[in-house]
């Protein structure tokens, strides 16, 4: 990152007012020795708006704004675990080198505190800024290789379409290094694969996969799509769909649901409240099939406790720290991936059975 031009004053007091949370803010002022008690938010945006500092601080102050809020948005790739060290190997030819010359895209190979490898994907981005302070942001992207029961994944965290092209780019580079008879086969979640009725049936079978210590509390919101056409569903279906899922009743049989495979409509996006056994704590937990760029994205956007303020239960919001949000999406992304492939299975075995049966 590099100054460009000193911010203005209105810019500044903008970002305060509606990107950077009041702790934020007071603990930037504290650090500079400016000490301040404001009721009101605009009020403390004055104050910050006021001083003149340099061009370090302003970049510390954007850097905040840059963090959307400090939830991550994930996602998956998964291929053979018997390829595992062929793609390793092909990780390590890669190391320290630069794979896209125009906005210097580089790979860094390393391995965490677990002793998993993992892999740092930076590069130049051009655009934008609410303050006029940039005119390039170096971007990284963090990927991770797990190993679970039945194959391998890169796991990787993203902010933006641009992040996603990139993961694409590594995976070609990955492929031109392999070996001839090494090729790997990668994949993702993707409902192309899948009926309107298994969309749903996705869905829903991930709903019931959610264990202690959290339980599913309410859908407290849903999509649906057909071809580019995407709606959120209205409150009253919501409840209906809401009433039966809790209810385990099958999903399939509720009236919005039939209605909606019958319009060629399935579910592309689902934000559900966990809450935790103790009914202290929560997280808002969103599945969505994005088409731009198509892909499976898993993220937490909300989370917090609650708590009872003269006789009534309000929500504080609490960020998670990294390392509980990369276990908890990591599970959560480990049974969605587990249902797919379920679900896949299950048509096969059905065309193979019904093959049969023709061959009878």
């Amino acid at each position: 990152m590099f100054l460009k031009k000193y911010p203005s004053k209105h810019s500044i007091k903008k970002v305060a007012s509606e990107h950077i949370n009041n702790d934020e803010l007071k603990s930037f002022l504290k650090q500079r020795g400016i000490f301040s008690y404001c009721v009101k938010k605009g009020d403390l945006a004055d104050i910050l708006s006021s001083f003149y500092f340099n061009g370090n601080d302003y970049l510390e102050l954007k850097k905040k704004m840059d963090i959307e809020q400090n939830y991550k948005k994930t996602g998956r790739i998964s291929f053979p675990t018997e390829k595992k060290q062929d793609l390793i190997e092909s990780l390590i030819e890669l190391n320290n080198t630069t794979i896209n010359e125009s906005d210097n895209t580089r790979i860094a190979v390393t391995r965490d505190g677990s002793n998993n490898l993992r892999v740092t994907l930076s590069y130049d981005e051009y655009k934008p800024s609410l303050i006029d302070l940039l005119d390039v942001n170096r971007r990284n992207i963090s990927i991770v290789l797990n190993q679970s029961e039945d194959n391998c994944s890169l796991d990787y965290d993203i902010n933006s379409p641009n992040d996603y092209k990139k993961i694409k780019e590594l995976l070609a580079n990955i492929k031109v290094g392999l070996e001839e008879d090494a090729e790997i086969e990668f994949n993702e979640i993707t409902l192309e694969n899948l009926t309107n009725t298994q969309r749903i049936e996705l869905f829903e079978r991930f709903f019931h996969t959610i264990q202690t210590p959290w339980r599913l509390y309410e859908l407290n919101k849903l999509k649906v799509k057909r071809n580019n056409d995407e709606q959120s569903v209205s409150t009253n279906n919501l409840q209906g769909i809401n009433s039966a899922v809790l209810d385990g009743t099958n999903l399939k049989e509720n009236q919005f649901v039939q209605s909606t495979l019958e319009q060629g409509f399935y579910f592309s996006m689902a934000s559900m409240r966990l809450n935790k056994n103790d009914e202290t704590n929560f997280i808002d937990l969103v599945i969505e099939f994005k088409s731009r760029p198509i892909m499976c994205e898993v993220r937490i956007n909300n989370s917090g406790r609650y708590v009872l303020d003269n006789g009534e239960v309000k929500e504080v919001k609490i960020v998670l720290e990294e390392i509980l949000q990369d276990s908890l999406l990591m599970g959560f992304k480990d049974e969605l991936h587990k249902v797919y492939n379920e679900i896949l299975c299950e048509a096969v075995t059905v065309l193979e059975v019904a093959a049969e049966t023709e061959d009878i």
